[in-house]
């Protein structure tokens, strides 16, 4: 019975009993009420209270990570900018790749740190470079990936006694946050603008709608236009300038062998190209899983980098979506290689089975927020 049917009932209410006295009949036990009656008006009153608790909550949580986002916009304004004047070094094993290495007054050559650091390690130490997508702006004109990277050892414990990386629930302050922060793969470090990993992998949390870090990698779930407007990933460490990196590949891939019948494609450790994880295995696997083809080469001298984020299509967190990327060459032709990147048929893409399992052999964008 509706709330109107009870209060227009057949017993006429009492003549000094106006509507608003009904209506808090209708929700608060009351002298006089059957069991049944009190009963719902409990689980209604809990109900409410539950609910206020809910958005309560929620509120909470927005205010929290907005005052994170205010926050991340005051890093930024500390990215390192490069003025064109800069004394700087390019080895000759390296002259085929784009980007610049810096040299200090001693003289040396890739392991001096720039100035335009200096702010940002007298924050926190354990930064290690910066990324930056520089085309990928929001409707006010500000990129939307634009963040310091950090590297460290450190983990924090878990309540079941595992550990986790530091920087994946702490934010670039060192308190904790559900958003964390952008971080690379800790086991080789950069040490020189030589000395680091062929792959560096750079972690960040998909945040749904809160769309900070590596959220709205999503995007490029989008179609091959989107990548195509946005192909070139800026990263600089410590010891760099200009470096560029051009999109190889934009796949799905599983993290547990369970989840794909068996096969595994453990991206993550290809770190260091050697006879356990090959560079023709790593080159193929992100062939054959890529949702877009293209004519750029690669080659094991080239350095890489790999953006790894969750994505929810499968469950909540259950896979990766994972962005690789090659350093760009003297010798490309950016606008003819973009021109390149052609978007694949489902069936010729590689899927993991969890993810088949819940979205069929097909490509699928639902929103960076999903």
């Amino acid at each position: 019975m509706s709330m109107a049917s009870e209060l227009s009932g057949s017993k006429a209410p009492k003549k000094d009993e106006n509507f608003f006295v009904r209506v808090l009949k209708y929700f608060i036990p009351w002298k006089g009420d059957r069991a049944g009656e009190i009963i719902r008006k409990f689980v209604f009153a809990a109900s409410v209270v539950c609910f206020c608790i809910s958005v309560q909550g929620v509120l909470g949580y927005y205010k929290v990570d907005t005052k994170e986002v205010e926050r991340q916009e005051q890093i930024a304004d500390l990215a390192p900018v490069f003025p064109d004047d800069d004394v700087v070094y390019v080895p000759p094993e390296k002259d085929e790749q784009t980007g610049e290495i810096i040299t200090g007054d001693d003289g040396e050559n890739g392991t001096s740190v720039g100035e335009q650091w200096d702010q940002l390690l007298a924050e926190n130490s354990d930064v290690i470079g910066w990324i930056k997508i520089p085309t990928f702006l929001d409707e006010d004109g500000n990129m939307i990936i634009n963040y310091p990277v950090m590297q460290t050892e450190k983990q924090y414990e878990l309540s079941n006694g595992e550990t986790e990386d530091w920087y994946l629930h702490h934010n670039f302050d060192g308190n904790w946050n559900e958003s964390g922060t952008i971080y690379a793969d800790w086991r080789i470090k950069i040490q020189s603008a030589t000395e680091h990993a062929d792959n560096i992998v750079l972690y960040g949390h998909h945040m749904r709608r809160l769309g900070n870090m590596f959220t709205r990698l999503a995007e490029y779930k989008s179609g091959v236009e989107f990548l195509k407007q946005n192909p070139i990933i800026s990263f600089d460490t410590l010891y760099t300038r200009n470096q560029k990196f051009i999109i190889i590949g934009c796949y799905v891939a599983s993290i547990e062998e369970d989840q794909d019948n068996g096969n595994l494609f453990d991206y993550w450790r290809y770190r260091n190209f050697d006879d356990e994880h090959s560079f023709e295995t790593f080159i193929s696997e992100i062939e054959k899983r890529s949702w877009y083809s293209s004519d750029i080469e690669c080659n094991e001298d080239d350095d890489y980098i790999t953006l790894s984020t969750c994505t929810n299509e499968a469950g909540s967190g259950r896979l990766r979506w994972v962005i690789t990327a090659r350093r760009v060459k003297p010798s490309d032709d950016i606008d003819k290689l973009v021109e390149s990147y052609k978007e694949k048929a489902d069936e010729d893409i590689y899927f993991p089975r969890v993810w088949i399992n819940a979205e069929g052999n097909k490509k699928k964008y639902d929103g960076w927020w999903y």
